[in-house]
């Protein structure tokens, strides 16, 4: 029988000889930045005596404004296992009892595996994609949840509602290691599924991606090679459908198997993320960038303030506060490309304050401060998601060099 690693190298050659049409097709659409600014309108006149205006808006690379989104969860046996981060921020980090060991551990109740079921590498995985959910704007994004181990299986398909996607993640809540083995080629078959048969919505065009995630490497179908085999082939079907498939490999057991993760990456022009510490999906999965857009700038040409409390979502939604001067208010917004192509739209808004209106500048203050308070809130996380996208960028660097890099045929 052939090693596995001279399998997979034998598949690498025409899966990426494959993927290369779709890459250079797609290359130049992706340098086309664009922005949908939806606030402020043009020329408006602001006359409340509150010398701050919202900005809103979306942004994104390449001819597709809207997204379905299928994230996979790995619930195999494994994921009860401790994710070494404090997942359910009680103040106590779950540990395995001392007798567990790394390389054996499947005979062991899930008590000893993590004593604390909140700080599991499946709690983990939960929380994050709740925290990605809220970084994903459901006008714009539609979500479906599977979940698979031996088997897949639907959580909620593409058309379920935020709070229907919500009530899933609480059922898969009470799943941990309920899947058994690690089938990947099941997992990816039916999260493709998800993404093309769903129903139309009338939206014009949608980049469709897989978010999957795995703290281990595939075991099914048997015998070997087939796991990674059939895994590499369920991804080359995606991409030939331009659906990017970005993992997460989650510790070190995935991290071991990369090999499989790297070329489902790689043959539907996604991305791979390694992850160390398995609890630390937390930060890396919501840094996942759809939109393709690295950041997003607002500045008030006429002061020279930049703007306040910016955040750009995961899906290229993009929101921050402006102020202003009296009269003529020339705001620019500029978006900039993963590749670093570069977007601008201007606004002009003139601020005419007027008196006599202590209500409903009362009210308008109470709204902003609110606002200010919760993005305030956000704002250490927003540090730890921008490190882990900065993690991710200098990854991605090193794969397009390796496939630039000729391929020896296998001896």
């Amino acid at each position: 029988m052939l090693p596995t690693r001279l399998i997979l190298a034998q598949f690498l050659i025409g899966a990426l000889v494959a993927g290369r049409a779709f890459a250079q097709s797609s290359a130049a659409g992706d340098e086309q930045v664009w922005i949908d600014l939806r606030k402020p309108a043009d020329a408006i006149v602001q006359r409340l005596p509150v010398a701050m205006i919202e900005v809103d808006g979306s942004t994104g690379a390449g001819r597709l404004h809207y997204h379905d989104v299928a994230i996979v969860i790995d619930l195999s046996a494994s994921t009860r296992l401790r994710s070494g981060v404090d997942v359910n921020e009680n103040g106590v980090v779950g540990k395995a009892s001392p007798e567990i060991r790394e390389d054996y551990w499947g005979a062991a109740s899930p008590e000893l595996l993590c004593d604390d079921p909140g700080d599991t590498i499946a709690a983990a995985e939960i929380a994050a994609v709740r925290r990605l959910l809220k970084l994903l704007n459901p006008e714009r994004t539609r979500v479906a949840l599977i979940a698979f181990g031996d088997r897949a299986e639907f959580a909620a398909p593409l058309v379920a509602t935020r709070p229907e996607v919500e009530a899933a993640l609480d059922r898969l809540d009470g799943r941990h290691g309920w899947y058994g083995g690690t089938n990947y080629a099941a997992a990816l078959d039916l999260a493709r599924a998800a993404l093309l048969d769903a129903p139309a919505d009338g939206k014009a065009g949608r980049k469709r991606s897989i978010l999957f995630l795995s703290d281990g490497y595939p075991t099914l179908p048997p015998p070997e090679p087939n796991p990674g085999r059939s895994a590499i082939a369920a991804a080359r079907g995606a991409g030939e459908k331009e659906v990017r498939i970005h993992s997460f490999a989650l510790g070190p057991e995935a991290v071991r198997g990369r090999d499989v993760l790297d070329l489902v990456s790689r043959v539907s022009q996604g991305t791979l993320t390694e992850i160390e510490r398995p609890g630390e999906v937390l930060f890396h999965l919501p840094a996942v960038e759809l939109s393709e857009v690295a950041d997003v700038q607002l500045l008030n040409q006429t002061s020279g303030q930049p703007g306040r409390a910016i955040r750009l979502l995961a899906d290229g939604s993009f929101d921050g506060f402006v102020s202003l001067v009296r009269g003529r208010n020339l705001l620019r917004v500029t978006a900039i490309g993963i590749g670093g192509g570069t977007q601008v739209v201007e606004r002009s808004v003139f601020y005419e304050p007027t008196a006599g209106q202590q209500r409903e500048v009362e009210l308008e203050v109470s709204r902003l401060r609110e606002l200010l308070r919760t993005r305030a809130i956000e704002v250490e996380l927003a540090g730890e998601i921008q490190r882990a996208r900065e993690q991710r960028r200098a990854r991605q660097r090193e794969l397009r060099i390796d496939v630039e890099k000729p391929t020896p045929a296998p001896k």
